[in-house]
């Protein structure tokens, strides 16, 4: 079910590629790239190991069992932990589940990568983000690194300003790293808002997007929801969020 919601962006991967561990997930790799391969916990799947793909917090019980597999993975080779909080079934956590599993990732010596909340910012401290980012190493000690930290078409040449925040907190002792990509935004986009009901926002309620993992359709993409009003809505969504990001939109 994860991958068929993940194919979007990824494309289907090899059926007979080794997921069973991390020692056999890395094995897929071993002396068949040319390049170094690093594996971080993907906070996805830990939490649809937990509580599947459900709008549900990680606490209690479910909680230890997501630390415990985290300390697992990284005992067999994972380098720390990984979040998209622009996706789903990540964006449903709030920071306090993020700091638990990073109190895991920091005892271990790994490092928290993380994609910044913009969906369920409500949950995240301080609105998310940066903030949010931030706050989990503060409060975790954990190594903290930015996924495609970059300027947009709204802050072009704003760096020093973008920068203000992380360079307090790496003054403060928060280890800090960040890397960028050179091109616009957007491959994430329907991801991010297709198929599920506008909002005056802009945004769309993730409610759409749950599912049992047993489920082979987390979208619910059914005949009922799929009509000439749906789609035209979500090409005006689609379109406002690229010229917002990007200024990119053709058609």
């Amino acid at each position: 079910m994860f991958r068929r919601y993940l194919s979007g962006i990824y494309g289907l991967p090899p059926e007979d590629i080794e997921t069973e561990s991390v020692d056999a997930f890395l094995g897929n790799y071993h002396n068949r790239t040319a390049i170094n391969v690093a594996y971080p916990v993907p906070h996805g799947a830990l939490r649809i190991s937990t509580v599947g793909f459900h709008d549900r917090p990680l606490r209690g019980q479910d909680l230890e069992s997501a630390r415990a597999l985290v300390a697992e993975a990284m005992k067999h080779g994972a380098i720390g932990l990984s979040t998209g909080m622009s996706y789903f079934p990540n964006s449903w956590s709030d920071t306090e589940e993020l700091i638990e599993l990073c109190k895991v990732v920091a005892r271990l010596g790994g490092v928290y990568i993380t994609h910044l909340r913009d969906v369920h910012t409500e949950r995240g401290f301080g609105g998310g983000g940066v903030t949010e980012a931030l706050e989990i190493g503060r409060r975790s000690g954990v190594k903290v690194h930015f996924s495609h930290y970059r300027t947009a078409n709204e802050n072009a040449g704003e760096v020093e300003r973008l920068m203000e925040d992380i360079d307090r907190a790496e003054a403060e002792g928060v280890d800090c790293t960040l890397e960028l990509y050179p091109f616009p935004t957007g491959s994430g986009y329907p991801m991010m808002f297709l198929l599920l009901k506008p909002t005056t926002a802009g945004r769309r309620p993730s409610w759409s997007c749950c599912g049992t993992r047993q489920s082979d359709a987390p979208l619910r993409r059914t005949s009922t929801n799929i009509t000439p009003a749906t789609w035209k809505t979500t090409r005006a969504c689609l379109r406002t969020c690229l010229r917002r990001t990007t200024g990119i939109w053709k058609g």
